[in-house]
């Protein structure tokens, strides 16, 4: 059974648009490419993540993400 790679997410806080990377195994072997497309396609590049947590300006961000690499 494939692990998902993200689940979707959004703040309870302040109702920002998450992604929680799952399979973090996937992730850092991905990691140096990730980077390299958010910061050719996302407003602040590399700073969407903290930790094992993407934050996206809208939902349209999140599904170019998405389409990108789930």
């Amino acid at each position: 059974m494939k692990k998902n790679r993200f689940v979707l997410g959004q703040s309870p806080v302040n109702g920002d648009i998450l992604l929680i990377i799952e399979d973090f195994t996937w992730f850092s072997i991905h990691n140096v490419e990730i980077v390299d497309w958010m910061q050719d396609n996302l407003p602040r590049g590399a700073n969407h993540q903290q930790g094992m947590v993407l934050t996206f300006d809208n939902e349209q961000q999140r599904s170019w993400f998405l389409l990108k690499w789930a």
